[in-house]
């Protein structure tokens, strides 16, 4: 059996088995589960980790082509037709001239920059959420929040010390 063919097979028993970094499993047997279960994961544990931590190659349930995604490494993978993902929405509008050739990164560079996704004041007041930084941290891109067209988002680069953190991340608000 593949690694696949036993995380199917386990679903279909009702055990759950989900990938813990670094190196573990977590397994959750119901109390009908057979015996054989811990035995045949232990067995193929180093296979079954590696195929957990890859998207599924497969439709979705429903029948959509696959286009998976989630947030962190030991979610489930999500259809990203079925349920999308809400971070891509952050990301509406952004084009090759918003991002002006600026190479970027999606966390802070050091430890004592706003957090991507925090919300933050520009030094003109308005209030932005911040999307990325360039990589040495000059520069911070915000979609600006002040009411405008829905279909026309607005951005603004700024230097990273000249933002007020609000203190609310829509992360949280999602």
């Amino acid at each position: 059996m593949t690694a696949g063919e036993i995380l199917a097979a386990a679903q279909r028993a009702g055990v759950r088995v989900a990938f813990k970094p670094p190196n573990t499993l977590s397994v959750d047997l119901p109390a009908a589960a057979e015996p054989i279960w811990l035995p045949l994961l232990r067995e193929h544990k180093p296979e079954i980790i590696a195929a957990l931590r890859q998207p599924p190659s497969e439709p979705c349930p429903a029948g959509h082509p696959a286009y998976w995604w989630r947030l962190r490494e030991t979610d489930p993978w999500r259809c990203g037709r079925c349920d999308p993902d809400p971070r891509a929405a952050r990301w509406h509008g952004v084009t090759l001239a918003t991002l002006g050739e600026r190479q970027i990164v999606l966390r802070a560079p050091t430890g004592d920059l706003p957090a991507v996704g925090e919300w933050c004041r520009l030094p003109g007041g308005e209030l932005g959420d911040l999307l990325a930084y360039t990589p040495d941290g000059s520069e911070a891109l915000l979609r600006l929040l002040s009411p405008g067209q829905p279909d026309a988002p607005r951005f603004s680069w700024a230097e990273p010390d000249g933002l007020t953190p609000t203190g609310r991340n829509c992360r949280r608000l999602a």
